[in-house]
């Protein structure tokens, strides 16, 4: 190919000269190249099509990568602010909850009153269970080689109420054992005392007897049926021990 030095210009550069018509490489990249080793002409270059396209690739693939990391530090901030922002809910929520909490400990407070209320109610029950005031009355149980005694009289000799209620229980008392039925000494102590289901089973070898003291009455209990000797000592000793009587747990030796 043969070229001129007319026909070449330069855009904003000073024009290629060659003193002469010059072979040019046609296979030439990014512009003309002259031949011949000496040449101290200047180059004339463009870029090629491909290392654009790469420059350009990098470029948006830098601004990307910029982008990225500029959203993941905002977000990284957002996060580090996000919960401070719940606190006044959550304070709120337990507030409810510590509220609920102070009605639940008042209700069960109140639960508890009506207990040690209903207890004493139940106490007071059992006190007057047995047709007298056992504060007004003392107990005493005594054990016989052939059974044993239940007394109760009035503490005050006047007070002649007291005493009448005692009769009538003790009474009553004789004739409900006689017949095996021992629900008054199981109501009043909230359990079957010992000794109760053999007195059931051998009822008819056991006699109850009742009398009239000056203060109050006397249940006397004998039988021959060793069998339901002991079990009336251990009916007995029970009453001494609930009643705290201090009545010897042992009947006389002959």
């Amino acid at each position: 190919m043969q070229v001129n030095t007319s026909e070449i210009q330069s855009s904003g550069l000073d024009a290629i000269g060659f003193s002469e018509a010059t072979n040019c490489n046609r296979d030439w990249e990014g512009g003309l190249t002259p031949l011949g080793a000496g040449s101290s002409a200047p180059i004339l270059k463009r870029l090629h099509p491909r290392r654009l396209t790469r420059i350009l690739l990098l470029m948006f693939m830098l601004a990307g990568l910029s982008a990225g990391a500029t959203s993941t530090a905002s977000q990284s901030a957002a996060k580090l602010t996000m919960p401070s922002q719940p606190l006044p809910t959550f304070n709120l929520q337990l507030s409810i909850f510590n509220l609920h909490c102070a009605s639940f400990n008042l209700q069960l407070a109140a639960c508890n009153h009506r207990l040690t209320t209903f207890n004493v109610q139940l106490s007071t029950f059992n006190q007057h269970g047995m047709g007298f005031d056992q504060d007004k009355a003392t107990h005493h149980f005594g054990l016989t080689l052939r059974g044993g005694t239940i007394e109760v009289e009035a503490n005050d000799a006047s007070d002649t109420t007291s005493r009448d209620q005692i009769r009538a229980h003790l009474s009553h008392i004789a004739v409900a054992f006689r017949a095996g039925d021992f629900s008054i000494p199981m109501f009043v102590h909230s359990e079957t005392p010992p000794g109760v289901e053999t007195m059931k089973q051998l009822k008819d070898a056991i006699n109850y007897k009742y009398q009239e003291t000056d203060r109050g009455g006397r249940v006397s209990i004998s039988t021959t049926n060793p069998q339901a000797i002991e079990a009336i000592h251990s009916f007995l000793r029970y009453q001494m021990r609930e009643h705290k009587t201090g009545d010897p747990l042992e009947p006389p030796t002959l």
